[in-house]
């Protein structure tokens, strides 16, 4: 038995031997393409090659969204001069790359959101995204996606989070809007529907990121679209700057019928 179990480790010891060697004499680019996520640096990409499933960075000019919870100052908000919001990881920038360290809690997946509310004045239109992370965490979760609560007649909708996602799948779905074609830039938004619904706009701020309205109450879709041209910072999507050849992404879901599925292969816009 001694004798089969050194047969054994001297066979692992030789296979090991060889992906060393392999692995040593590998190009410089594959070695690259080999190294590990930190050591990765993240791309601006084209709003229009958003695929459902991969990795991207949603970053405003404080920094990337992260899943994680912070306290948010809205002064003047009828419930309350704070509110609860995610956090911002500050960034750095070089060259049109963010080279800085990227944590599991900034990368975020796009999934086929559920937007059921009617479209009005250029907005609402198509199902929209499910904005997934899977670092957890306190504000974080492993599945639900980032979504709002209700406002109870504020500019604000408290709170912004992925625990215990709700039911109604407009608070949960974001949409895209393209600010600067040119720049790349965008406005994610939730849409609860045109003539003087609940409209609230992913707004950046100092002390992270929350939902916000143009106005108290009720918004229409001109208020929206003047909130996202008045609530700098515009937001920028960043995927991994790497090329590895053709990619393949699922989607999982758990549960007692839990599933894994191919997504679809084109930008999802709406």
């Amino acid at each position: 038995m001694s004798k089969i179990r050194l047969v054994v480790a001297v066979g692992l010891l030789v296979c090991f031997i060889i992906v060393l060697e392999m692995v040593s004499n590998l190009p410089p680019q594959t070695k690259a393409e080999t190294a590990s996520e930190s050591n990765i640096t993240w791309r601006q990409v084209d709003p229009a090659d958003v695929q459902i499933g991969k990795s991207y960075l949603i970053v405003s000019e404080h920094g990337a969204l992260a899943n994680a919870q912070a306290t948010i100052n809205t002064p003047g908000d009828v419930t309350g001069d704070t509110q609860v919001g995610m956090v911002s990881k500050p960034v750095t920038i070089e060259d049109g790359l963010i080279t800085s360290e990227v944590t599991d809690d900034m990368i975020w997946q796009f999934g086929l959101g559920a937007n059921t509310a009617v479209e009005s004045g250029g907005l609402g239109e198509g199902r929209g995204y499910y904005l997934l992370n899977n670092a957890p965490g306190a504000g974080g979760g492993t599945e639900p996606p980032l979504r709002r609560e209700s406002s109870f007649n504020a500019q604000h909708a408290p709170p912004l989070n992925t625990t215990g996602a709700a039911s109604n799948g407009n608070q949960q779905s974001l949409l895209m809007q393209v600010l600067d074609e040119e720049e790349g830039t965008v406005s994610l938004y939730y849409w609860g529907g045109g003539n003087n619904q609940w409209n609230f706009a992913l707004t950046s701020t100092e002390d992270g990121f929350t939902a916000k309205s143009k106005a108290a109450s009720t918004t229409s879709a001109a208020q929206l679209l003047e909130q996202m041209q008045e609530s700098p910072p515009s937001l920028r999507l960043y995927e991994p700057n790497v090329t590895v050849g053709v990619q393949h992404y699922v989607m999982a879901s758990s549960g007692e019928n839990g599933s894994i599925s191919h997504p679809p292969w084109q930008a999802m816009f709406g």
